[in-house]
C-alpha cells in the first residue's frame, strides 16, 4: 500500500463503524497527490482499509470530538497530550477484491489496521462495473468531478424505478435527460 495515501489508523470496531485516530504525519487536511488534491476527514469523503488481497471501503460519518470513542472519554484519558487529537468514524459500505467492488462487507478490520484515502483509481473501481454500450452519462460524481456519474439503461428498464424529490429539486429534469 501506498505510504502517501495513509492517513491514519483503526482504534475501535463497532460492528461496521470504525472509529480512526489520524496519523501524526497528516500535515494538512487537504493533501495533494500526484497532482489531485484530496480531502481527508470530510463528511461523506471515502477512506479504505487493506486487509490482505482485499480492501474495505468505509464512508466518514462523524469528525471530531464526538468520534472518539465513549470507552477511551470514560477511562479519563488525556487526549491533550497526544501529538495528534484528530478522530473521525467510518461506516463499512463494501470490499473490492480484485478489479471488483461489492457493497457489504465479509470480514472486519481489527485495531492498529491502516486507513488509507481513496483515489480516483478506487473511485472508478467503486462506481465503474457498468456495460459501455448500454450506459449514458447523466453527470458526474459529486465527490470527483473528473467521474462520469453512468445508468446502465438495460438495468434501468428491467427493474423497478423511481425519481423522488421535493418541489423545485429537478426530477422534470432527471427525467428528461433519461429519456
Amino acid at each position: 500500500m501506498n505510504k502517501q495515501t495513509e492517513v491514519g489508523e483503526i482504534i475501535s470496531v463497532s460492528g461496521n463503524v470504525i472509529t480512526v485516530q489520524l496519523s501524526d504525519t497528516i500535515k494538512s487536511n487537504m493533501p495533494v497527490i500526484n497532482g489531485i488534491v484530496y480531502r481527508i476527514g470530510q463528511i461523506g469523503s471515502f477512506l479504505k482499509i487493506p486487509l490482505g488481497y482485499c480492501y474495505l471501503y468505509g464512508i466518514v460519518t462523524q469528525i471530531g470530538a464526538s468520534a472518539i470513542p465513549e470507552k477511551l472519554k470514560m477511562e479519563g484519558k488525556d487526549f491533550s497530550k497526544l501529538s495528534n487529537r484528530q478522530f473521525l468514524n467510518i461506516t463499512l459500505i463494501g470490499e473490492q477484491s480484485g478489479r471488483k467492488f461489492e457493497r457489504g462487507v465479509s470480514q472486519s478490520p481489527t485495531t492498529g489496521d491502516k486507513v488509507h484515502l481513496v483515489t480516483i483509481d478506487d473511485l472508478e473501481t467503486i462506481y465503474g462495473g457498468y456495460n459501455e454500450a448500454n450506459s449514458i452519462t447523466v453527470g458526474n460524481i459529486s465527490i470527483s468531478e473528473s467521474l462520469n456519474a453512468k445508468l446502465d439503461l438495460d438495468k434501468l428498464a428491467s427493474r423497478h424505478c423511481a425519481i423522488l424529490g421535493s418541489t423545485g429539486s429537478g426530477k422534470s429534469n432527471a427525467v428528461g435527460v433519461l429519456l
